[in-house]
């Protein structure tokens, strides 16, 4: 008896409840992705392009050396409605993306994670990440959100209907031509590859893998220069507690006390290694793998700059999610060690809830021309992104771009 009320009790924390609740939880944080739309930063030149380029093309264009084919629908979503009101568009499904993520955390099946509350717990908290005002800006970053059901997959168990394999295959479509998660995931999916189902997901994430690396290295897009090794194992270990703590406490409170940082950061690696000689769930093995992949490509792409809380934090996403899998898991089997993540994690999303907003550029009083044959200019936050419609002759991309919106790098 005890054995059928005990998941009775708890029908209602599966993978539909959590989207609902993800979903509103980010609105919350961010409320003016739909009440006050505005593109920001690059996002209005990605919004004109659609306008000079045609959809399929626009859905090819790579950025910055990667396919980026779910922000690229986004855009191309956003055509169907009013340019006063597009940015609303991007800004759904940023939204939805994020609450699909939280969802599937959620499911047994992805994250074997035996206690109901602990997935509720865990989907939910992908909405409550702090430090994720920069990645949740905009529906630019989805793939690094992405990525994240995209490494569940790899690991999970197959699922047992025709349609649940097309679903998940569409997933995998999806995340591996968004970004370079499928390059860094190639690998597990190869190791897991032992039937004939996982064999296609395996090629479907090795073609992404190959188009995407294939792209970058046609790009004018390079590594940092002048890294020093010595100077990764530091940076690495701040950026693993602000990671938990958030953007504000990081930089505004433990930054002040110089090492502490540091300390909080041995004080988590510590925490995890302690987890994992007890507890190895292949879906956190797993998020861990990519977490870290992560963290070393940022370091490789944008060098000391991620010395500072707050610089890069999409490159951390991942492996915040990962640490607060390991504790609830930890948790779950008894281990108190959980409690130190836990605890961190709760002290950034008390203080990171609200996220910051930009100032207000008015967008919908200007946008409107837009498309049209009347020239104008769309002013953006920052300043130099604004967009200058030209009219017949679309617009002029900001300094350092291309029509297309590529980085030129010159």
């Amino acid at each position: 008896m005890d054995g059928e009320l005990g998941p009775r009790r708890f029908r209602y924390l599966g993978p539909g409840s959590v989207f609902v609740v993800a979903v509103v939880l980010l609105i919350l944080r961010r409320p003016e992705l739909l009440l006050r739309p505005q593109f920001v930063w690059e996002e209005a030149t990605w919004y004109a392009v659609t306008f000079v380029t045609g959809p399929l093309a626009s859905l090819a264009e790579p950025w910055a050396g990667f396919f980026y084919l779910v922000p690229r629908a986004a855009f191309l979503a956003a055509r169907l409605v009013p340019p006063e009101v597009a940015p609303s568009m991007t800004g759904a499904v940023l939204i939805l993306v994020v609450g699909g993520v939280a969802a599937s955390l959620a499911n047994e099946r992805l994250v074997a994670i035996r206690s109901p509350v602990s997935r509720f717990v865990l989907g939910c908290s992908v909405a409550l990440l702090p430090g994720a005002s920069g990645p949740y800006l905009s529906v630019l970053n989805v793939g690094w959100i992405l990525s994240v059901p995209l490494a569940l997959i790899a690991v999970a168990r197959e699922p047992s209907t025709r349609t649940g394999k097309a679903a998940e295959c569409v997933v995998i479509v999806a995340a591996a031509l968004t970004g370079p998660a499928s390059i860094v995931l190639a690998p597990l999916y190869a190791a897991t590859a032992r039937s004939s189902y996982r064999l296609i997901r395996a090629g479907i994430v090795f073609i992404g893998a190959a188009l995407q690396l294939l792209t970058f290295v046609a790009s004018t897009r390079r590594p940092v220069e002048g890294l020093e090794i010595t100077d990764v194992p530091p940076v690495l270990l701040v950026r693993l507690a602000t990671s938990l703590l958030g953007d504000f406490a990081s930089s505004s409170w433990f930054a002040q006390i110089p090492g502490l940082l540091l300390a909080l950061g041995v004080v988590t690696l510590v925490t995890v290694i302690l987890l994992l000689r007890s507890i190895r769930p292949p879906a956190v093995l797993a998020l861990l793998y990519l977490g870290l992949a992560f963290a070393t490509l940022g370091f490789v792409a944008t060098g000391g700059e991620l010395d500072q809380p707050g610089n890069g934090s999409r490159y951390f996403l991942v492996a915040a999610v990962a640490m607060v899998a390991l504790a609830l898991a930890g948790l779950e089997n008894g281990r108190r060690a959980g409690l130190v993540i836990v605890g961190m994690f709760v002290i950034g999303l008390v203080v990171d809830f609200r996220m910051p907003s930009y100032p207000d550029t008015d967008w919908p009083a200007h946008a409107r021309c837009i498309g049209s044959p009347l020239p104008c200019i769309v002013p953006v936050e920052p300043a130099p992104w604004s967009v200058h419609w030209l009219g017949p002759d679309g617009f002029v991309a900001p300094s350092g771009y291309d029509r297309r919106g590529l980085p030129s790098y010159e």
